[in-house]
């Protein structure tokens, strides 16, 4: 999960109860820092999510949560500051983090080697910026070399990123539909679907 705000907490509680492991990165992974009172320096984390993330780290799966271990970090939120690498609790007052470092990537690689389903929601970094973009463009490319594996990503901007970066053709299956994949991921029953599902009990005999 990455993206920037904790709007999809039902999504997060389905998936702690349903999967083994909830990889954390873009600026998600502050409000969880900031949760932990480690300090985040100028990141993005808004005080709802911070509030909702206290409330996931207290719950009894917590350990299944994986959050970065370094970050590429700026002094200023333009596409050609000069960047540093460092440690998740190194970030200093006047820094802002805007991707998460090589050696996240790495950690996140070692859980997702042995996965048989892997679901991607929210970009890792602000990949607009190709000084910041590099852990999705690598997270993407390795879900296309993870042959034993299906992979979905759904949600708008994780679209668009795989799209740019042209990774999008090696996943199993790419959902445009941002809302309506988190809906069906939180375990929400979708309309569509339920109509579906609806017709193959009515009818079902005359098919066969």
């Amino acid at each position: 999960m990455g993206g920037a705000k904790l709007n999809k907490i039902h999504l997060l509680e389905n998936a702690l109860r349903k999967y083994d492991y909830v990889l954390i990165g873009g600026a998600l992974a502050f409000s969880f820092l900031k949760a932990k009172g480690i300090p985040i320096g100028m990141s993005k984390a808004d005080s709802d999510s911070i509030e909702i993330a206290k409330k996931t780290l207290a719950v009894r799966n917590r350990s299944k949560i994986i959050l970065p271990i370094d970050f590429k970090v700026a002094e200023k939120f333009t596409a050609n500051s000069k960047t540093e690498i460092i440690r998740y609790n190194e970030i200093k007052p006047n820094q802002i983090g805007l991707d998460i470092g090589p050696r996240s990537v790495a950690l996140f690689k070692k859980y997702l080697a042995p996965a048989k389903t892997i679901v991607w929601n929210g970009p890792l970094g602000y990949f607009e910026w190709a000084s910041f973009a590099q852990s999705t463009k690598d997270i993407g490319r390795y879900l296309g070399t993870l042959q034993d594996s299906i992979t979905i990503a759904g949600g708008g901007e994780t679209t668009e990123a795989l799209i740019k970066f042209h990774l999008h053709h090696s996943l199993t299956h790419l959902s445009t539909g941002g809302g309506a994949s988190i809906a069906y991921l939180s375990g929400e029953k979708l309309p569509g679907i339920t109509a579906l599902e609806q017709n193959y009990k009515t009818f079902r005999r005359k098919i066969i």
